[in-house]
């Protein structure tokens, strides 16, 4: 981004007085969830799971939901950075 000088009143021509260049802060990445171990087995030609694994299988989508949140919460606030709405 480029900031750029008004002149006063009275001249016609704009001048730039000193181009300065911002960039935003980085927000720090969040640390990717330990998934639990979730292991299948094939029965009649099909893949199932049973109730342990069907546990684990569930609170991983849950930690991966949380993280994507997250995620989705940084990528907001550095476009609002972007549009100059302030972000964060």
């Amino acid at each position: 981004m480029s900031l750029i000088g008004c002149s006063p009143l009275g001249l016609t021509a704009s001048k730039i007085v000193k181009t300065e260049y911002v960039r935003p802060e980085l927000p720090e990445v969040p640390e990717e969830p330990s998934y639990y171990k979730v292991e299948f087995f094939k029965a009649n030609g099909s893949y199932c799971l049973d109730p342990e694994n069907a546990k684990s299988l569930l609170k991983n989508i849950e930690l991966m939901r949380s993280y994507c949140s997250e995620l989705r919460l940084i990528l907001e606030s550095l476009k609002g950075e972007v549009k100059g709405e302030g972000g964060k």
